[in-house]
């Protein structure tokens, strides 16, 4: 039996502000150790898979569209999984290098899920320079999941974690509709007109709030670049994982955590790349920082994500002062973020999607943020996970860029690692292994300079 699962605004947003230059999906290069693996890994992969994708409903549903932008897009339930396109073996006159996945992925990350399928797809490089190893990149639309929620996605999938039922209060997904779901939703609307006349006047209230603090204390403005905010398609992608225990050991030295020392990391790293570049600015950089405000009774699935836009320092040299700066900016932007948490969550309001098609429809170059560069840092797993028998070596992101950036340093946790990385817009940013190699710089100088703390 098919089910329709409606989906929030938020996550409308996000299927809107997909671009040419900024397909919206969420990935990961995962390396697995394949020594012990029995009959073709595609096959073994591709089992291993559909054995769990009917724990989560999105993933075997295809994108629906209401005539007439009446109710939110919503995810019909039952859709077909084709593997010809869902699992797809990418081949290689020569066995791939770590380089050569990357420049696939380069391509790969630019190539729009199609949404009359179910949304996201499996890339696998079975054949490597490393026999011992196996990789696959496994990326779904960010309409479906943020980064929290790709991570519990993960953790069922590869972790054997047991997701919650379909229809149980914590599985989070937003109204469930059946053979009637134009009747259903007008009844939905009418019956739930206060939550929706009250949602507007909170969100009213937080407009009102923000404008008051930036009255007090203005946010600060996004760096002036030479290189300007105009995207281009060309990126290129670097990845690098850093010892999780040399990160903690340096935030217990500055009484910091380890999100401050990765944010240090990243604001050293730019800054001494855009020194290289002779496009320093006088004034700091602004970060694009993704922060969740999922609770429990959100459910794990779906987008819950605010931005906050703290300043990087990069106009101080020293790194323990850029990290003191970072903290104070993040705490000043605190509050902006919750007021913001109120805009974020709108309820469903008739035509609302239709509204919101023809705002993000006028935004010749999609949803612009203010800010420079986006960092992220998710939560990720201290145990192992596996797939088909086989133990995850690393779980790198594939991070976007936003528009108007040039550049995304994504970091997730896994097992006692950071695995990072970076994603450049290579027309204005060229360089991301040389950026990796900044952050490792970038650590070592930070743990001598704290050595004496500790």
């Amino acid at each position: 039996m098919a089910f329709a699962y409606r989906m929030r605004p938020e996550d409308q947003i996000l299927l809107l502000a997909e671009t040419p230059a900024s397909p919206m999906h969420i990935g990961a290069l995962q390396y697995y150790d394949r020594r012990g693996l029995t009959g073709d890994p595609v096959d073994v992969i591709r089992a291993h898979f559909e054995e769990r994708i009917a724990r989560f409903p999105v993933l075997s549903s295809r994108l629906v569209r209401p005539p007439l932008g009446f109710d939110g897009d919503y995810w019909k339930s039952g859709a077909s999984i084709d593997p010809a396109y869902h699992f797809v073996r990418e081949r290689a006159a020569q066995p791939h290098t770590d380089r050569d996945i990357r420049a696939r992925l380069v391509e790969l990350v630019m190539e729009r899920l199609d949404l009359d399928h179910p949304p996201f797809r499996v890339h696998v490089f079975d054949t490597l320079a490393d026999p011992d190893r196996i990789a696959i990149y496994f990326k779904i639309h960010h309409c479906a999941v943020d980064g929290v929620a790709f991570q519990n996605v993960m953790r069922i999938m590869f972790g054997g974690e047991q997701p919650p039922d379909p229809d149980s209060p914590e599985a989070g997904y937003p109204r469930r509709l059946g053979a009637l779901p134009w009747l259903q939703s007008l009844g939905w609307f009418w019956r739930h007109r206060g939550e929706i006349a009250a949602w507007r006047a909170a969100a009213a209230a937080a407009t009102a709030e923000l404008a008051e603090m930036e009255a007090r204390s203005p946010s600060l403005p996004e760096a002036k670049l030479k290189m300007g905010r105009s995207p281009s398609l060309n990126r290129e992608l670097a990845t690098i994982s850093l010892s999780l225990d040399r990160v903690r050991a340096i935030g217990r030295r500055i009484g910091g955590s380890v999100n401050d020392v990765y944010m240090g990391l990243c604001a050293t790293a730019i800054r001494q790349r855009l020194i290289e570049l002779d496009d320093l600015p006088e004034e700091p950089l602004v970060a694009i920082m993704p922060r969740s405000y999922r609770r429990p009774e959100h459910g794990p699935w779906g987008n819950r994500i605010v931005m906050l836009f703290p300043s990087l320092a990069t106009h101080l040299p020293d790194p323990l002062d850029r990290i003191a700066a970072f903290r104070a900016a993040v705490a000043d932007d605190l509050p902006r973020g919750r007021a913001r948490e109120v805009q974020i969550d709108e309820p469903w309001s008739p035509f609302g999607s239709r509204r919101r098609r023809k705002l993000f429809g006028a935004m010749e170059q999609g949803y612009v943020l203010p800010g420079n560069v986006v960092i992220s840092n998710v939560p990720g797993p201290a145990e192992p996970y596996y797939l088909g028998g086989m133990h995850q070596l690393s779980n790198f992101p594939v991070p976007q860029l936003a528009s108007g950036t040039f550049l995304n340093i994504t970091s997730r946790r896994r097992e006692d690692a950071l695995d990072i990385a970076i994603s450049t817009d290579t027309d204005k940013c060229p360089g991301a292994e040389h950026m990796a190699d900044l952050l490792a710089a970038a650590l070592d100088e930070l743990e001598q300079r704290t050595a004496a703390l500790g």
